[in-house]
């Protein structure tokens, strides 16, 4: 699955729970992906913008972050991985 498929159904996964379910109906999601070297580790860091289109309710965007299988989504920070 790729990252913006994934935060848009936990996105509307969360709306459903929480009676929201026409907000989320026409959300989309967009993302932009950056991989590069970080430069106090190493491996290689991975950034990723989400950008979510026709949710105004930040709650609901940051519950659909929260789901366990959208976390490393995340808008705030760089997501760092070690490579094996």
């Amino acid at each position: 699955t790729s990252v913006p498929a994934c935060f848009l159904s936990a996105l509307q996964l969360v709306a459903g729970q929480q009676g929201k379910t026409d907000m989320a109906r026409n959300a989309v999601v967009h993302t932009q992906v950056y991989l590069g070297k970080p430069k106090d580790m190493e491996g290689f860091g991975l950034e990723v913008e989400v950008q979510v289109e026709g949710i105004e309710d930040q709650a609901l965007i940051d519950a659909g972050h929260a789901v366990s299988y959208s976390r490393c989504v995340d808008t705030r920070r760089l997501c760092l991985m070690k490579s094996s």
